[in-house]
């Protein structure tokens, strides 16, 4: 788990655990653990050196950073380093899900500490479930020898859409009593820091973006668990939306979804036909002792074959394969150059599917290529037109000059003096809206 110290780059509103020291640039420039000189930190963050002292003096004062070994002389007294401190203070993370909670305590270079993972019911409403994080927070805490006092920041996901302005949820369909809800202010209540709060997936696609092996602008996250959903960074930039839905596919309609009712009060949601907890409804129709999707696929990994042969479990794993479309139109909308996915139920889609006869929907993009079909085939290049110019024109103007083109070679092969029977050389002929003179 990351935790957002002072708003990056991809957020929307600047978040800073700094007060108002203005050394936020600083900061994040010594996050990596390499100590740094105040020459390299001038001409990294393009301020004047002067500026740069008044910056790190800031940070001393508040013991974020310390002096580090000398660097090496090019000639003259050696340049004095400073690094950060990576135990001075601490951040929490929290992972809220459909029916789990996930805690994890880090220092300032996002090493874990400490962590925790229990079953907690979302729908259980926002006061018990967010008393319930405090105390697993304190515990950690406890075990570390801390105490809240040396938390500097919290990062919260919660599995809905997210007003992230305001950290309130908006409207999320599998968390009653919980829209409009004051997180960041009921958190202040107990500790006195910074929360920043956010959609699940939107966090884990800050992530895994930040993790990649090269820079890539544009990004496209898949999550597939109790829901369906979809963080979506573009230009380097993460898309929310004008309320925090952008990548909301999981209540997309799919045709394998007919009959079939959302929780959210829609018909044939992705969500309903192909999510983790769709699997464990089937298979408790089937009377097995399952809870969720987590269940689902222990059973898979242990080889019980009795929770994959069942009729509806393979129904429900072939309308799974069938859903690529919903992630496929957030596909052609962000043209993303990466695609991750994080799916705990795809090991039980797998197994289902070595049971199951049937085959992915004809024309779907498969999910590792989004824009590829199953039955694609290598088709040979289209022979491109000499300029660009033909295609600069509109499509019934290009049609008219084609027939206009025809009608003049026709004329130029007639004999001359001769027309063609049943048209007179002097009166204008009117075809495709134009006006044509012999």
């Amino acid at each position: 788990m990351e935790v957002c110290l002072t708003g990056p780059m991809h957020v929307a509103r600047s978040i800073n655990a700094l007060g108002g020291t203005g050394a936020s640039d600083v900061f994040q420039l010594l996050r990596d653990g390499v100590p740094k000189s105040r020459t390299e930190l001038a001409a990294l963050t393009g301020m004047a050196r002067s500026t740069v002292n008044d910056r790190l003096s800031a940070l001393t004062e508040l013991g974020l950073i310390g002096p580090a070994a000398d660097g090496v002389s090019t000639g003259g007294r050696p340049p004095r380093r400073v690094a950060l401190l990576p135990d001075a203070r601490l951040a929490l993370a929290v992972d809220l899900g459909a029916s789990h909670v996930r805690l994890a305590v880090v220092n300032l270079l996002n090493a874990q500490l400490s962590a925790h993972e229990e079953s907690l019911d979302i729908a259980a409403g926002p006061e018990p479930v967010l008393a319930r994080v405090m105390e697993l927070a304190d515990e950690l805490l406890a075990g570390l020898g801390r105490d809240r006092q040396d938390i500097m920041a919290v990062g919260i996901g919660l599995p809905g859409p997210v007003h992230f302005d305001s950290g309130r949820p908006s409207r999320p369909p599998i968390m009653p009593g919980w829209d409009g809800f004051d997180v960041p202010g009921w958190f202040h209540q107990h500790v006195r820091v910074p929360v920043l709060v956010d959609n699940d997936v939107n966090i884990m696609a800050l992530g895994e973006h930040s993790r990649l092996s090269r820079p890539v602008e544009h990004f496209l996250f898949v999550k597939v668990a109790t829901g369906i959903g979809a963080g979506i960074i573009s230009g380097g930039r993460l898309q929310r939306g004008a309320q925090g839905i952008a990548g909301d596919i999981g209540h997309v309609r799919v045709r394998s979804g007919d009959g079939v009712f959302c929780h959210c009060g829609n018909e044939g949601c992705l969500e309903a036909v192909a999510s983790g907890s769709r699997l464990a409804e089937q298979l408790r129709r089937a009377h097995r002792d399952i809870s969720g999707g987590r269940d689902v696929v222990r059973l898979v990994d242990a080889g019980d074959l009795d929770a994959i042969r069942p009729r509806c479990v393979r129904r429900a794993a072939t309308s799974a394969r069938c859903w690529p479309p919903a992630s496929a139109s957030s596909t052609r909308r962000s043209s993303p150059s990466e695609v991750a996915w994080r799916a705990p139920v795809s090991t039980c889609w797998q197994g289902c599917a070595k049971s199951s006869t049937s085959e992915p929907c004809a024309g779907h993009p498969t999910p590792g290529h989004p824009h590829r079909r199953p039955d694609a085939r290598r088709r040979p290049a289209r022979r491109q037109p000499a300029g660009a110019a033909p295609r600069a024109l509109p499509r019934r103007h290009r049609r008219a000059g084609r027939r206009l083109l025809r009608l003049s070679r026709r004329r130029a092969s007639a004999e001359p003096g001769q027309s063609r029977p049943g048209q007179s050389l002097g009166q204008p002929k009117r075809r495709m809206g134009l006006t044509m003179s012999a």
